[in-house]
């Protein structure tokens, strides 16, 4: 056994590295950002996600357009995040600077109509945001299973591999010495 001891410290100082190595590269190769897209969203829903960065689906917007007092012509169009209430409450007031600020052909009715729709789709874009995390938490479980095992493959089975190839040599050679 004193033999082994010798051995059993080379694959000791082996192994780290290669544990080491293996698991830094899959750490590395591990990316959230690709696991659910709009597309796997249902279609009502995907909508919020049109204009993200395709590195990041996790922030749904929407865009609103504000039109002229006649409805005929569209006068700018404000994209908004995901609101809180006090967000929400805001939004009349900020919309009426902007319509003052920029002399807009505005009326107080058309920015109710404004503010109701912010409410409608900002309550639709946290369904959708919903949807998106409980399909990303599902997806996350699935593949860091699949990770795991990969990680067990290729960074601990060939040095426990060895370690065995090892011993069973080690055997047969003792067995080869006799009594």
């Amino acid at each position: 056994m004193k033999k082994l001891n010798g051995w059993y410290r080379l694959w000791i100082s082996l192994s780290i590295p290669w544990l080491l190595s293996i698991s830094i590269i899959l750490w590395v190769d591990f990316d959230t950002s690709r696991l659910v897209t709009k597309w796997d969203l249902s279609h009502s829903n995907q909508k919020f996600y049109e204009k993200r960065d395709p590195e990041d689906h996790s922030k749904p917007s929407y865009d609103l357009p504000l039109y002229d007092s006649s409805k005929s012509e569209i006068l700018m169009t404000i994209e908004f995040p995901i609101l809180s209430e006090s967000g929400i409450a805001s939004v009349k007031e900020k919309v009426q600077r902007m319509v003052v600020e920029e002399e807009l052909p505005v009326n107080d009715s058309q920015i109710t109509d404004f503010v109701a729709e912010v409410v409608k789709m900002n309550s639709l874009a946290i369904s959708a945001k919903e949807e998106y995390e409980q399909l990303f938490s599902e997806e996350l479980k699935q593949q860091l299973i699949k990770y795991a095992l990969k990680w067990f493959v290729f960074a601990c089975l060939p040095p426990i591999s060895l370690l065995l190839v090892a011993y069973t040599v080690i055997w047969i050679k003792n067995g080869f010495k006799g009594s």
